[in-house]
């Protein structure tokens, strides 16, 4: 039998397990099971603090790997008050590399990324939304088509839409007014999370396509808040992030 040391971190209550040592994939799904494992949306592995970048992986429950902005910015935190690296730098996480900086939050820098309309249909509804890649796909409903339980059950339908995407995409609700509500049903996960961090990136630019607006504050729903400042055409997205514990785990 092995040990597997982590550290539970999250953020808006999109929690992660946070190991600083390779551990096997083959444990992955029972360890997030939130009812006979330790619980959790993914897991984050430190591949290495390498002289010009952080290096990060990321795992859905699933054992697929990809781009995490949330499970990112929680590690950052996490290395920064452990004084593992400087509050200024570049990372990479599963292939996607951005700038990032630690003051009061861990603020994490993009390009704007490319959007293009496509419509979800079937018997019932039909609803016109953005899809965007920001380092995973991503799919924003325009606000105002729908309500969140309309959205809660066609979710799942919509995450497996898109014919380019084998694997589909994370699905984005936005309510209307401030801050803006948001919900996200993500692959990998195959349900709703507390928050996406790559959804609200994704949504803080189709809603400046849509609005021309350049400040977004959203609220997601586990604790806390999100906000994406657009900036000289590059987007800043910030927020508070929590260590919660460190643990172990026995692997039989």
């Amino acid at each position: 039998m092995s040990i597997l040391a982590f550290e539970k971190i999250h953020a808006c209550g999109n929690d992660f397990l946070f190991f600083q040592q390779p551990f096997p994939l083959v444990h992955l799904a029972a360890l997030c099971d939130r009812n006979a494992g330790v619980g959790a949306d993914g897991a984050m592995l430190l591949v290495d603090l390498a002289s010009d970048q952080v290096n990060l992986r990321h795992w859905d429950p699933d054992g697929s790997e990809s781009f995490c902005l949330n499970g990112t910015r929680s590690s950052l935190e996490f290395l920064y008050r452990s004084g593992r690296i400087g509050p200024v730098g570049k990372v990479n996480c599963s292939g996607r590399v951005m700038d990032y900086e630690i003051n009061e939050f861990v603020s994490l820098f993009f390009a704007p990324a490319p959007a293009r309309e496509m419509i979800f249909e079937n018997e019932v509804v039909r609803l016109k939304g953005l899809f965007l890649d920001v380092g995973n796909p991503q799919w924003v409903t325009y606000p105002g088509q729908i309500d969140a339980v309309q959205f809660r059950t066609l979710a799942p339908h919509i995450r497996k839409q898109h014919p380019e995407r084998p694997q589909g995409c994370n699905v984005n609700w936005l309510g209307l007014g401030e801050p803006i509500v948001i919900q996200t049903f993500e692959r990998g996960v195959e349900n709703f999370t507390k928050a996406c961090g790559s959804g609200i990136l994704a949504s803080a630019m189709a809603l400046s396509q849509m609005t021309n607006a350049d400040q977004f504050q959203f609220q997601p729903e586990g604790p806390d808040w999100v906000r994406v400042h657009k900036i000289n055409g590059f987007y800043q997205l910030f927020g508070p992030t929590r260590w919660v514990f460190s643990g172990v785990y026995p692997c039989r």
